[in-house]
């Protein structure tokens, strides 16, 4: 003798197999079963995601090749790492038009170095005014692209 189940009705229903009832005998409805599609079933709000078949194979290729082709598509990574400029020209890959230059260089004497010579110019005499333009730390060094003429970066000394 099967197991006693109670539909919601609260009828007992007595089965000889053992088995338990199907979806439609325990909901009362004669609609059947949801689909088995592999998806989760989707809630409320929720639009099913279409399935998208894969394109046919084009003409003249045997599958083989053709899942060859599909599979050969690659995305390229560049991955560039922090630059360290010096005072000398040097041989980088533009940000801007992506070709491998050689920098141009340019010095110049910064603003706090001018800033210091009128001051010593002004408290020590003439005699001392010339002393920031000789120190290296005096100078920026601006590195361009000679192709784009962007610049890449300045190197504080």
């Amino acid at each position: 003798m099967g197991y006693g189940v109670l539909d919601y009705v609260g009828k007992s229903n007595v089965m000889d197999t053992g088995t338990p009832p199907s979806y439609a005998q325990v909901q009362g409805t004669t609609q059947p079963p949801p689909e088995k599609s592999g998806l989760p079933p989707a809630g409320p709000g929720m639009m099913p995601v279409p399935h998208q078949a894969p394109p046919p194979p084009q003409q003249g290729l045997p599958p083989q090749a053709y899942a060859q082709q599909q599979m050969a598509v690659q995305q390229q990574i560049f991955v560039q790492h922090p630059v360290m400029f010096g005072p000398h020209s040097m041989q980088v890959m533009c940000g801007y038009c992506h070709q491998t230059v050689q920098t141009t260089t340019e010095s110049n004497l910064k603003s706090s170095a001018i800033l210091l010579a009128t001051l010593l110019c002004l408290v020590g005499g003439i005699l001392c005014c010339w002393i920031p333009c000789v120190m290296d730390s005096s100078y920026e060094t601006t590195h361009r692209c000679p192709a784009c003429k962007a610049t890449l970066g300045i190197y504080n000394a």
